[in-house]
């Protein structure tokens, strides 16, 4: 007599019974509207705090991010944060959100406006202070300048 082949069971998925695993699902793209994007917000006490103590960032990347901010020359170095232009305020968000995409994970990418405001607050109080150095020193001469000319008046005087 024949005999006929063993049998087999068949599984639903063939990659199952073949070590390999199931097969992935396929999701539809993109992604539906109603799945965000979970974004870190600003903590409580981040404004007293130095940045590195409240973003868990490698220190390469915080110092390359932090020099990319001083070089982007869209803003008043003289001016504080909040006196800057809201469009140029968000024209630097933008580029530096382009150039380093770590930024965008946090709420309104407060990180960067931390940094600027730092940057800010010290490069426009060293702006005020070389402007009143200078305009001391330019009252100072003016000052010098008419007493000598006083001076020389009261010799021309005293000579007559």
């Amino acid at each position: 007599p024949l005999s006929s082949p063993p049998s087999r069971s068949v599984s639903p998925n063939p990659s199952i019974e073949q070590g390999r695993g199931p097969l992935p699902s396929f999701q539809a793209f993109p992604p539906k509207a109603t799945a965000r994007k979970h974004r870190i917000p600003r903590p409580k006490a981040a404004g007293r705090l130095e940045l590195s103590k409240v973003v868990d960032w490698e220190k390469n990347l915080a110092e390359s991010i932090k020099a990319c901010s001083l070089s982007l020359k869209h803003l008043d170095s003289a001016k504080s944060f909040k006196q800057q232009d809201e469009e140029k305020i968000a024209l630097v968000r933008k580029k530096m959100v382009a150039k380093y995409a770590v930024l965008d994970n946090y709420v309104a990418t407060w990180p960067i406006d931390h940094i600027l405001i730092s940057q800010l607050k010290y490069s426009s109080a060293h702006t005020k202070g070389s402007n009143v150095k200078s305009m001391v020193a330019s009252v100072r001469s003016a000052v010098a300048g008419s007493k000598k000319t006083e001076g020389q008046g009261n010799k021309s005087m005293s000579s007559s």
